[in-house]
């Protein structure tokens, strides 16, 4: 009997990956020698004193704790590397500092002069594979792949982040740009575009600084109102999200900016038709999330007049 693969079963679904990011503003991300153990954050090779000042410093800056480690094969540093990012739209930045070690994260703070400014994003790839099979078997490929061109430092092996289904997952910082379904041979290709400070739209699951409704709104501009071409990171940014009640529950009308003035997408969550088992491990099957395009409200590129899009939604 063949092992159950939650990614092959989500593929064959055809389970949509927009708007699966998880919503993260700031990441505190530190090296962690060894294999990963099972828990989601597997803190099994840290100190207690040092994990709980790391928890302390990611939870009053409000910032996610993820563990790294080397691409194999690559020479470690004399030390800890750590990464602290922010994500939040207009505020982008990725530093770093180098520790001594594990008892040195006791004393990490967010002031330390010695924290180092890093200009080009990096590449987190989940090979969680005690956390699930699906993550080891389609990210340590995407490291392979991505650490033959990319310099060193810039591709770590990464704890969970969420999303095993959508395997191999992969996160870029500072952007926090959460990618799926990489695949090994178009893992250069897909960094490229976001080293040019673009977004991979096929391979996009969300933005990590962006809500739901907001991670949702920017697929359907870029898919479905002709908005494509921004596909710059910076592009269609979420100015306000409000709740659309006469649209049903769960429905949100978002305002994005563009060129030609602002885009109002609604959406609306729902779930899925039926349960399935979404993850390799888990033994009860379970609703997924997604979003439904209502309607969309956008400038027509000749006039000032707009154009308004309405979908006929099944109920």
């Amino acid at each position: 009997m063949t092992d159950f693969r939650c990614s092959e079963a989500a593929f064959s679904r055809d389970e949509p990956m927009f708007a699966t990011a998880s919503q993260v503003q700031r990441w505190l991300v530190v090296e962690q020698s060894g294999p990963f153990s099972a828990e989601s954050l597997p803190t099994g090779r840290i100190s207690p004193a040092a994990l709980t000042a790391l928890s302390r410093l990611a939870r009053r800056d409000r910032a996610r704790l993820v563990l790294i480690r080397h691409p194999p094969g690559l020479a470690a540093e004399a030390g800890l590397r750590v990464f602290y990012a922010n994500s939040r739209p207009g505020e982008e930045r990725l530093v770093s500092l180098l520790v001594d070690d594990v008892q040195a994260l006791c004393e990490l703070t967010l002031q330390d002069p010695a924290w180092a400014l890093i200009t080009e994003p990096i590449y987190l790839v989940c090979t969680h594979g005690k956390h699930d099979p699906c993550c080891a078997l389609r990210g340590r490929p995407i490291v392979a792949a991505l650490s033959q061109e990319l310099a060193s430092g810039r591709v770590w092996e990464c704890s969970h982040v969420g999303g095993d289904r959508f395997a191999g997952n992969v996160v870029a910082l500072p952007s926090g740009l959460y990618l799926g379904r990489v695949e090994p041979e178009e893992a250069v290709s897909v960094a490229g575009i976001i080293d040019s400070g673009r977004v991979p739209v096929h391979y996009l699951r969300g933005r990590s600084s962006l809500s739901g409704p907001a991670q949702a709104a920017q697929h359907f501009a870029r898919t479905e109102a002709n908005f494509g071409s921004l596909d710059g990171i910076g592009d269609l940014l979420p100015k306000e999200t409000t709740a659309s009640p006469d649209y049903g529950p769960d429905a949100w009308t978002v305002t994005l900016q563009s060129p030609e003035g602002d885009l109002l997408v609604t959406v609306q969550r729902r779930l899925s038709a039926e349960p399935v088992q979404l993850t390799c491990h888990s033994t009860e099957p379970k609703y997924y999330p997604q979003f439904t395009l209502l309607k969309i409200r956008y400038p027509r590129r000749t006039a000032t007049a707009t154009v308004t899009v309405t979908l006929q939604v099944p109920p």
